[in-house]
């Protein structure tokens, strides 16, 4: 599997078990100008698995480009107002192939009508 693959499956399926597997001791997520250590992304992602934002706010999800070391990504994610934003990522993988490293951007490309 993949690396995009695996991001994949564990957004869609809510996979803690793959996620936890998968992220590096010493993993590091920026998202804009904050930054979350291992313990805290996987908390928010358990958070996030609560609900269906996934499914109900993530589509058009697109693979740009991967190698053995990058994972680069966007998608598109309704924003609870209904703006929509496109976000951008990267994930470095360890030699190990777990995600080292991840940043994310995201452009409003709509506003709430």
């Amino acid at each position: 599997m993949t690396g995009y693959e695996k991001m994949i499956r564990i957004l869609h399926q809510k996979d803690m078990t793959l996620l936890e597997a998968s992220v590096a001791d010493d993993y590091l997520w920026i998202y804009e100008m904050k930054m979350w250590t291992k313990d805290d992304f996987l908390k928010q992602m358990s958070e996030l698995f609560q609900t269906n934002i996934v499914r109900d706010r993530f589509f058009e999800e697109e693979c740009l480009y991967e190698d053995e070391d990058v994972v680069n990504y966007t998608r598109l994610e309704k924003e609870e107002n209904g703006g929509i934003l496109r976000i951008t990522g990267t994930i470095l993988l360890n030699e190990e192939g777990k995600f080292w490293r991840s940043i994310e951007k995201g452009t409003k490309i709509q506003d709430a009508l």
